[in-house]
């Protein structure tokens, strides 16, 4: 029922396709979890105890390999949909009472501009699945979008001034938020040599991104190269 909410949420543009997504896969997380530890796939909300939120923590930990970060933010998604069945008096006790999750925060690196200089300079023509890769995440450093802002940049995301300079206009995915954007040289050159990709023609996009899970694997193989 909450995912029902999630979904007009997601459709209405209040909520990103990535959230939404997590929240499905919350879901599919606890029905493996209970087939794991009560051989049903699902359980009346008011059997959920302070037990079975651990049980599930360590099963999101251990048996999915869940970062603190991810882990904490499926518990939360749990917590939520408690806090609502308490509110409607479908539950009377709360399983999260006096439990607490911490975010770790992460300490992230920033490549100089001699280490984004030598992974622009690789030769990757016999590599194109690491080309893509490359070209995305130069895209991303020239400029300043995440992930999955590129992902879903769109070409009626990019106007042109009347001095002729090109710029990006988007909603970042994770704030709502309104960028603007200038068009340096680097990103211009990246989109004319992907016009004409399959996948740039077919939905409309600036480059032709691929998942994030094998974009980070790939870009380790790149790092290696480099």
């Amino acid at each position: 029922e909450a995912n029902e909410q999630r979904k007009a949420e997601y459709e209405r543009g209040d909520m990103g396709k990535p959230t939404y997504e997590r929240w499905v896969r919350c879901v599919t997380y606890l029905e493996e979890f209970m087939l794991l530890t009560r051989n049903v796939s699902d359980i009346p909300v008011k059997e959920v105890t302070k037990g079975f939120v651990q049980d599930f923590e360590h099963f999101l930990r251990m048996k999915k390999n869940a970062a603190n970060n991810t882990a904490v933010r499926y518990l939360r998604y749990l917590k939520n949909v408690m806090q609502y069945a308490i509110a409607n008096k479908w539950a009377t006790d709360d399983p999260f009472l006096g439990k607490r999750f911490k975010r770790t925060v992460a300490e992230r690196e920033a490549l100089t501009e001699v280490e984004l200089k030598r992974m622009m300079e690789l030769e990757l023509k016999e590599f194109p699945r690491l080309e893509v890769v490359r070209d995305t995440f130069v895209f991303c450093c020239f400029t300043g979008l995440a992930f999955i802002d590129i992902q879903t940049l769109k070409r009626s995301d990019i106007s042109t001034d009347a001095e002729g300079n090109m710029w990006i206009r988007k909603k970042r995915e994770k704030t709502d938020e309104l960028s603007v954007i200038p068009l340096l040289e680097v990103p211009r050159k990246l989109i004319e040599k992907y016009k004409g990709h399959p996948k740039v023609m077919l939905e409309d996009v600036v480059l032709p991104v691929i998942s994030n899970q094998r974009n980070n694997a790939y870009l380790k193989e790149l790092a290696d190269l480099a």
